[in-house]
């Protein structure tokens, strides 16, 4: 049997620490980036940042392109005596 995981609620969210940076949502970490004698860079922050704002679209994003297909579907569907 195939156990499917589901993702973790939102809103997600990135807080800065000392170290680096973590990612939670809905109280539960999901990831973090720590500086590890390395420099945490522009980028680092930018990545971090869109992984949150794209997880947080995600449900909208679904619900947007679902709109458009039925649109499409009956566009297509539409008999044009021209």
């Amino acid at each position: 049997m195939t156990v499917i995981a589901e993702r973790t609620p939102g809103p997600w969210y990135v807080l800065q620490t000392d170290h680096g940076f973590d990612i939670y949502g809905e109280n539960r970490h999901i990831a973090g980036r720590t500086g590890d004698g390395l420099t945490l860079d522009d980028d680092d922050r930018a990545n971090a940042a869109f992984i949150v704002r794209a997880t947080n679209a995600h449900d909208e994003l679904v619900a947007a392109l679902g709109d458009a297909c039925k649109y499409i579907e009956r566009v297509s569907n539409a008999n044009y005596n021209i």
